[in-house]
């Protein structure tokens, strides 16, 4: 794929994944430096928790990024990217980067299969027992 045919989103995503990989890893780097550790897992769990309002963010946070990476992987599935990278990245990777990265992998993967008018359907085939609803008996 030549650069001219990636599109500004694409390019959004691919910054947004430079920042979640940069920042989060040079604040934990930052972490180890000053505390240790053993104490960094301790603090970043007592931190999470520390009054009612940090705990909901945390649950926020938690519950966000389960339903994303959910998706991740099921729509990385039906485009036939390869969704197991994405798993073994996840679990040693920030979601700050992973999510954006499959974000801007994603781009190009429906830019190709547009480039190569291979049609993207949203919607899944209807099933056994499903019926078109839309036609007049």
């Amino acid at each position: 794929m030549d650069k001219k045919s990636i599109s500004p989103i694409a390019w959004f995503y691919l910054l947004l994944a430079l920042v979640g990989l940069i920042v989060p890893l040079w604040n934990f780097a930052e972490s180890l430096a000053t505390v240790g550790i053993v104490t960094t897992g301790q603090d970043l769990l007592r931190g999470n928790f520390k009054s009612p309002a940090a705990a909901s963010m945390t649950f926020n946070l938690i519950v966000i990024s389960l339903a994303g990476m959910v998706w991740l992987f099921v729509e990385a599935w039906r485009l036939g990217m390869r969704w197991w990278g994405y798993l073994f990245g996840w679990l040693f990777l920030p979601s700050a980067f992973l999510f954006p990265f499959f974000l801007f992998q994603r781009e190009l993967q429906l830019t190709d299969l547009v480039d190569g008018s291979e049609a993207v359907d949203d919607v899944p085939d209807s099933g056994p027992g499903d019926t078109d609803l839309s036609q007049e008996t």
